[in-house]
């Protein structure tokens, strides 16, 4: 990352850049980001381009351990696997458990 009209380093990163690493770490990025989700979450993601297709799979468990989400879907587009995988994370539950996790009160395990 740099700025936009730094235009000699951005040659120069377009370079060594990965663009199958950078879209899979861009995707796992969003999706922490979008769900709120801190190092204290644990809320698994992990993105895979193969081919031109993504393949996302997601992973969060409730604090008590009694409840956990997987999800994993393909896709071409980015901006859609992550669209899709919120939505499938929203409407199964998942932001109440990291609301769960949220409120665990830390400092009596350390």
């Amino acid at each position: 990352m740099t700025r936009k009209d730094n235009t000699q380093l951005i040659n120069i990163l377009n370079k060594i850049t990965d663009q199958k690493t950078f879209t899979e770490i861009t995707i796992e990025r969003k999706i922490l980001e979008t769900l709120q989700a801190g190092c204290k979450t644990p809320l698994g993601v992990y993105a895979n381009v193969i081919d031109n297709k993504i393949i996302l799979i997601t992973s969060l468990i409730a604090p008590d351990y009694k409840k956990r989400i997987l999800i994993k879907i393909q896709h071409n587009d980015p901006n859609k696997i992550i669209e899709k995988t919120i939505q499938e994370f929203v409407n199964r539950g998942g932001e109440e458990i990291i609301k769960q996790w949220r409120q665990i009160k830390w400092e009596k395990y350390t």
